[in-house]
């Protein structure tokens, strides 16, 4: 297929799809992205969304603002809800969806 527009219309209109290629993309803070879906945003399951929730969750109950956690997410939250006077049964129960095995979220 041949474009008879001149370069310059063509390079404008390769902008205006790269820019809306760029909206499209999902764009989420990564604090509230689960581990598995680092590597593929797209990637979209049940277990994903409760590891999401879980950051949620730990931001309510602790005022602590998602980052990005390579892993122990959950060990961490649990230590921090201890450490603000919850009990060890109620931290261990709001620190499971933030599990690194997508298996062991609620």
């Amino acid at each position: 297929m041949h474009d008879d527009r001149p370069p310059a219309a063509r390079q404008a209109r390769r902008d205006r799809l790269t820019e809306a290629a760029a909206r499209a993309r999902p764009r989420r803070p990564p604090g509230y992205v689960a581990p598995e879906k680092v590597p593929n945003l797209r990637l979209s399951t049940i277990e994903a969304e409760r590891y999401a929730v879980g950051v949620l969750v730990r931001e309510a109950l602790s005022g602590v603002r998602p980052e990005q956690l390579p892993g122990g997410a959950s060990g961490q939250f649990e230590d921090e809800l201890t450490h603000a006077g919850y009990s060890a049964e109620a931290a261990a129960h709001a620190a499971l969806p933030l599990a690194d095995d997508p298996a062991r979220r609620p």
